[in-house]
């Protein structure tokens, strides 16, 4: 039997360095944000957060992050009551 030896073929990879190539889409960010699709599209035209695609909106990290920001000032506001 021949010896075997052990070969690393995966390096560690930092993810940080790939977050902005994360695009997701519409009801994943829905999902992330605890919101429902009307909602992210009323946010999506009125702070006129940026997306890609033609038929389906596709948001970036940046997006995405701004629609995690209005979430949370949402339930913020909605809390104090």
């Amino acid at each position: 039997m021949a010896a075997s030896r052990q070969v690393d073929l995966l390096e560690p990879i930092d993810l940080s360095e790939h977050l902005d190539k994360v695009q997701l889409y519409l009801g994943q960010v829905c999902q992330i944000a605890g919101i429902s699709k009307m909602q992210l599209d009323y946010w999506t035209n009125k702070a006129q957060i940026p997306t890609k695609g033609r038929k389906q909106r596709i948001y970036d990290m940046d997006a995405v992050e701004t629609v995690m920001l209005l979430a949370a000032l949402t339930f913020l506001l909605i809390a104090a009551k």
